[in-house]
């Protein structure tokens, strides 16, 4: 799932996400468009908003766990 898909199934914007998450608009923005992964404690603030599972987020999707589950 992507995030911004998640944040819109729950009617917030990306301002009220960072707000919540205590990041700022610009970090979170470019979390949600694929930059930087975010450090875990804050991956797990943006899913526990989100209600998804950190596993689930496409942006964050490692090669080596795609790997794991076609075996």
């Amino acid at each position: 799932m992507k995030l911004r898909d998640a944040r819109i199934l729950k009617k917030l914007s990306q301002e009220e996400m960072s707000k919540k998450v205590d990041c700022s608009l610009r970090h979170y923005n470019k979390i949600e468009n694929g930059g930087p992964i975010p450090s875990v404690i804050l991956a797990l603030d943006i899913c526990k908003v989100l209600s998804i599972n950190p596993f689930d987020v496409d942006e964050w999707k490692s090669p080596l766990r795609d790997e794991d589950e076609s075996n």
